[in-house]
């Protein structure tokens, strides 16, 4: 079920990023490139994050 939330919070993001880019620039293919551009960054992003995050909760638990 996890996956199938993912899946969905990540298309009504690039959607609503398509939407408001289309809105302020007036451009679809502009617009179709930012929410595509973003996409791949934001996964790339994650990856990398969830990758280093138990390092960083370790230095964050140490403080206490």
């Amino acid at each position: 079920m996890l996956i199938i939330k993912s899946i969905l919070y990540r298309l009504i993001r690039i959607l609503l990023l398509l939407l408001t880019s289309f809105l302020i620039l007036g451009n679809i293919e502009t617009a179709f490139s930012i929410s595509i551009i973003d996409a791949v960054i934001a996964t790339i992003y994650y990856y990398y994050f969830d990758k280093f995050w138990k390092r960083i909760e370790f230095k964050l638990l140490k403080r206490k």
